[in-house]
């Protein structure tokens, strides 16, 4: 078994996206985590010797022998939290490559446990299951699933601004559906950015493991409008990541989200998975298999939301205030 350890960066299938973590305050001196800044740090510097010119010694120092605050999630920055959720995410996958053109995500089984032991680990089960598709191994089913790559071509002057913006992480476009906001909805966005580094990682195991290639590698008639991304095609990391997002924001969101907007919701990730066919980076069968992966990472994804203490949780909980707070 392979385990599945590692922290990926938060982007798209093979394009270096915006990671939706802002470790960079906007502040440009050494100060408060921003980027050093030398006249700043010198400014700094001489107004402190101001401000401090006259007291003795050490002056009277904040100290407590008490435990951090309860809420210590919330004083990290939100880089090192994302690592946080990575590690949490991904130590409790592992990754099935024995088998040639045939792979398996499984995932350990948590439990509530007892005491000072906040989970028990009762077993494995398997999450979800890929092989090499057909149109891959069966030359019919290859000329059918690239004939509808090509007729696909015929929407690109009507998509191409979504295109072109769907290269990077598509948080504009959920905010849009979901009348999100920076400031009330900014740990939505953090457990996004999670569900987003998840998904690249375990989409590029199995891409990796299925090697197939993308319809551009088989055909000159498809000139894609974009870069191609430098791995396989199968399966679509745009379908995956955005089925994914819409099934976790549909049970954050709750009541507070209508049968429209549900209905909306999950048609705003078949789009976005679909302007990739459009685009000519993928076969229609990436994005139905992506989309069954994206809905099984869903499930794990909430199951370890549920884990008492950690970082998942805090953020499951702080995120699903911020809905429940609109209602």
């Amino acid at each position: 078994m392979q385990r599945l350890f590692g922290m990926g960066a938060f982007s798209n299938d093979g394009d270096d996206g915006d990671d939706g973590d802002d470790g960079d305050d906007g502040d440009r001196g050494g100060g408060t985590g921003g980027r050093a800044n030398t006249q700043l740090a010198q400014a700094l510097w001489r107004t402190r010797g101001g401000l401090t010119r006259g007291i003795d010694d050490i002056g009277t120092p904040k100290w407590t022998p008490a435990p951090l605050d309860k809420d210590v999630f919330g004083r990290w920055a939100g880089d090192v939290r994302a690592r946080m959720f990575s590690f949490e995410l991904l130590s409790g996958l592992y990754f099935d490559s024995r088998r040639q053109g045939k792979a398996s995500l499984y995932a350990v089984d948590l439990a509530p446990g007892q005491g000072t032991v906040p989970v028990k680990i009762r077993g494995s089960y398997l999450i979800h299951t890929l092989e090499r598709p057909l149109f891959d191994k069966d030359e019919d089913e290859f000329e059918k699933e690239l004939t509808k790559v090509l007729r696909k071509t015929a929407l690109r002057p009507e998509r191409l601004p979504e295109i072109l913006t769907q290269i990077f992480l598509p948080y504009s476009f959920y905010a849009m559906l979901l009348n999100m906001q920076p400031g009330r909805h900014r740990h939505t966005r953090e457990l996004m950015s999670a569900v987003w580094a998840l998904s690249s990682n375990v989409v590029m195991q199995f891409k990796h493991h299925l090697r197939v290639r993308r319809p551009s590698d088989r055909s000159p008639l498809v000139q894609p409008v974009i870069p191609v991304p430098g791995h396989g095609t199968y399966p679509a990391g745009h379908a995956t990541q955005n089925h994914f997002v819409a099934t976790v924001l549909e049970a954050l969101v709750g009541t507070a989200l209508g049968d429209d907007l549900k209905v909306q919701l999950h048609a705003l990730a078949t789009r976005i998975a679909e302007n990739r066919v459009v685009a000519g980076l993928h076969y229609e069968k990436d994005n139905e298999d992506g989309k069954a992966l994206g809905i099984e990472l869903a499930k794990y994804f909430q199951d370890c939301a549920k884990v008492p203490g950690s970082a998942l949780e805090w953020l499951w909980t702080n995120a699903q205030r911020e809905w429940t707070k609109n209602i």
